[in-house]
């Protein structure tokens, strides 16, 4: 059943742990990318940061709209792509930038997430902070199945994975099927789709040649300490150093 107060207040905890670990000052400037429905982006409002949403689908960002005004401190979502950030945004605008719950990884080349977290560098002031959350390749290569899950984004909306670990390609196939109520009739339809997946090891990589410094490092995004070997999320806190230009 979608209960709109629970998933709040899931992103709400989600949120409280990035902003203690970043130590960031109210009225900080935001940038939640991938942000869907905008469950973190509401809970960052309401901390008072200054935050801006942004998504590749109008449907997830008219959702946000609907569900998530704040007329007191308005959210500004907005549609785009996270490899033009510089383009859309210009140069060092946000304090701290979020990629969350697994959004990163999705380009076609993995040459793209490269340009893409040197594009989140390029926006972020010096010394500003990037808070990202994905799967961690080396558990994925350790797990034999992987049981199709079912979730529900909005109201009127169900997704179930099936999802399928591509060991050469380091890579997971994930098909949606999708159960959409607000058309009609509601048939289901599916959706295929990439997932770039990488180990600890590669991840830290990637950042440090995209002019980031680590920070701190831990398992889920709600907390927990982080194993190489065994966590199957990474959340890294990494931080834009002032005297680093990308590779």
């Amino acid at each position: 059943m979608f209960n709109l107060k629970a998933r709040h207040d899931h992103s709400k905890s989600e949120v409280a742990r990035i902003v203690q670990s970043v130590n960031s000052k109210k009225e900080s400037a935001v940038l939640d990318l991938a942000c869907g429905a905008g469950h973190h982006c509401r809970a960052f409002a309401e901390l008072g940061l200054k935050v801006t949403g942004l998504d590749c689908s109008s449907a997830y960002l008219r959702a946000a709209r609907q569900f998530h005004g704040n007329k007191h401190n308005p959210i500004k979502y907005v549609q785009g792509d996270m490899r033009r950030l510089r383009l859309r945004f210009g140069s060092e605008r946000f304090d701290l930038v979020t990629s969350l719950n697994n959004s990163f990884g999705y380009c076609t080349r993995r040459t793209d997430d490269f340009a893409v977290l040197r594009q989140i560098h390029s926006v972020l002031k010096p010394g500003g902070a990037l808070v990202i959350n994905t799967l961690n390749a080396s558990k994925l290569r350790s797990t034999k199945e992987f049981a199709p899950t079912v979730r529900q984004p909005l109201r009127d909306l169900f997704i179930i994975d099936a999802v399928q670990f591509r060991p050469k390609e380091k890579s997971l196939l994930i098909v949606w099927t999708v159960i959409d109520q607000r058309r009609s009739p509601s048939r289901p339809y599916t959706l295929s789709m990439q997932q770039n997946t990488y180990t600890h090891e590669e991840l830290i990589g990637q950042l440090v040649s995209a002019g980031f410094g680590i920070e701190k490092v831990w398992s889920w995004l709600r907390g927990g300490d982080f194993e190489p070997r065994r966590s199957q999320h990474q959340t890294i806190l990494a931080r834009k150093e002032n005297n680093h230009k990308p590779a």
